[in-house]
């Protein structure tokens, strides 16, 4: 299963960090591919689930999201099912006052040569979309937190 994974220092709390990051109701405030997310009630937990329809390859698609691990502040477990199928991972470190957030997002692709083809241009497209997505969730926090001078770095 093709995977991409980036990671974000942010000058916010881990707890925030992961609150935020695994919130699917702001889901849209930092991936803007994410159009609906049907009304999830707080607080999410292992098994929640909800429904979401999202732009991939530029067609709306229908997505069941399930959370499969939780475990606040440092790790959460997504498997997406539905028109795409995949994985999302969410893992926050402390490190120095500073979270490092890390994303890693596992998809899977259609067989034979075109799913060889269509996975390298997904990989680069998702990647640059999870840096842009990561980009937000610091800029909102350190906003938010009102330092906005955190270090950050995407990898």
């Amino acid at each position: 299963m093709p995977t991409v994974q980036r990671s974000i220092d942010i000058n916010a709390p881990i707890g925030d960090v992961f609150a935020a990051a695994t919130d699917p109701n702001r889901g849209p405030e930092w991936n803007p591919n994410i159009q609906q997310v049907e009304a999830m009630a707080a607080p999410i937990g292992e098994g929640s689930q909800w429904r979401q329809t999202a732009v991939a390859m530029g067609r709306p698609v229908q997505l069941t999201c399930t959370v499969a691990r939780f475990q606040p502040p440092s790790y959460g477990e997504l498997v997406i099912s539905g028109e795409q199928q995949g994985r999302t991972i969410t893992r926050c470190e402390e490190l120095d006052g500073i979270t490092r957030l890390t994303q890693a997002l596992e998809f899977v692709m259609p067989g034979g040569m075109l799913g060889r083809v269509v996975s390298g241009m997904a990989e680069n497209m998702l990647g640059r979309e999870l840096d842009q997505s990561l980009r937000r969730i610091k800029m909102t926090l350190e906003l938010e937190k009102g330092s906005g001078n955190g270090s950050g770095s995407t990898e």
